[in-house]
């Protein structure tokens, strides 16, 4: 139950936005471009639902901009003739920012109680350097036709903040604190997020803060956990 809030975000979105979360999808922008066993070139890439435009990139002061008047537009059909025949290779680079969510973090024993797995709610605000990468093929089957094939992944790393909920009782506090309630937590961290086509998932290391004043009796007070991530993508 303790996800509906996030589930809703994605609900809300619409299936595009799902995608998004998933997949960082293909958008417009400077790529690392690599056609076959070609050289790399840096271009200003644009994509279209049958067509991929290349823009070589030209000095504007200090800025590179696209130069429109050298285009190469690629066809890229579902399938058919028209298909290109090389494989295309596409990297791009990027500052990633994300809202995320722990789905478990797992703490190391302490105090006297067993490693624990826990699944409170918390989100977090995470930022990072992102790299993706993208194929298109047009393999063939062993009817000799031919058939668009997309693939991507990629990675990103960074630091995440937010907040969350913890239990406060006994247990945790080494009989300190005898009542139970749940605490409110700032936590903070490093993540690492990779994704496989439409897989994505983050393992996260980091340390909640418990902000009320049993802080000093709690006993993961500023211990490290690590966590399993989702995230959506906010740009």
């Amino acid at each position: 139950m303790r996800y509906w809030y996030f589930l809703s975000v994605l609900l809300f979105s619409g299936c595009s936005s799902v995608e998004k979360i998933l997949q960082h999808e293909r958008s417009d922008g400077i790529y690392r471009v690599r056609a076959g066993s070609g050289a790399p070139e840096k271009l200003y890439v644009t994509f279209e639902p049958d067509t991929i435009t290349l823009y070589p990139l030209v000095p504007a002061g200090r800025r590179q901009v696209p130069d429109q008047s050298q285009a190469r537009v690629l066809a890229t059909p579902e399938s058919g003739i028209a298909a290109p025949t090389d494989r295309y290779h596409f990297v791009k680079t990027s500052l990633d920012l994300d809202l995320t969510t722990i789905l478990f973090k797992y703490r190391p024993a302490t105090g006297g109680l067993p490693a624990q797995l826990n699944s409170q709610f918390n989100f977090a605000v995470y930022s990072g350097y992102r790299r993706d990468y993208f194929t298109l093929a047009y393999p063939r089957d062993p009817l000799n036709r031919s058939r668009r094939d997309y693939r991507h992944w990629g990675f990103d790393t960074g630091l995440l903040f937010g907040i969350g909920t913890t239990p406060i009782n006994a247990w945790v506090t080494r009989q300190a604190v005898e009542a139970e309630y749940d605490g409110l937590t700032l936590q903070t961290g490093l993540a690492v997020f990779a994704g496989i086509n439409n897989l994505a998932a983050g393992l996260c290391l980091g340390v909640d803060y418990l902000t009320d004043t049993n802080r000093r009796h709690w006993i993961y007070h500023k211990k490290p956990w690590v966590g399993l991530a989702i995230g959506l993508a906010l740009n």
